[in-house]
């Protein structure tokens, strides 16, 4: 199989893993290749926009340094709030309903400095995108 059934896998995957099999499969690709193609679509497209967000947020703390400290006070509680009320394990096995890179924001707004939530989103990009080539693997459909 050549490389360029991979690519449009790979680059629809980065945004939304979770219609990426039913192309896969549309492409000819057999479960392993769906598997690979939309497990590193999905990692790609989170490790990308993660740092993308991560560099957007830090520009925006620099610049908004001098402003209102009340407004962020206000807006770091509620940030609080919203940890507490919605546990990280929510948000992780959310990521298929959700696009890469709001996953990615979220990820980066509430969990950013925790190492483990980083890598425990990569490994749940693996585990949806096994189950979901699984879910819409052809010979199930008959």
């Amino acid at each position: 199989m050549d490389i360029s059934r991979y690519i449009p896998v790979v680059l629809f995957a980065t945004i939304k893993t979770m219609f990426s099999p039913p192309v896969a499969y549309g492409l000819g690709m057999n479960y392993f290749q769906c598997f690979a193609a939309v497990s590193t679509g999905g990692i790609l497209g989170f490790v990308v926009f993660f740092a993308v967000w991560n560099y957007l947020m830090k520009l925006s703390n620099s610049v908004a340094n001098g402003r209102n400290k009340a407004k962020r006070f206000h807006r770091a509680r509620r940030i609080v709030t919203m940890k507490q009320k919605y546990k990280l394990w929510v948000f992780l096995f959310l990521l298929p309903f959700l696009s890469v890179p709001v996953m990615a924001y979220v990820v980066r707004k509430f969990y950013g400095h925790n190492r483990t939530v980083y890598i425990s989103s990569l490994l749940i990009i693996v585990v949806w995108a096994a189950g979901e080539s699984l879910m819409f693997a052809p010979m199930l459909l008959i």
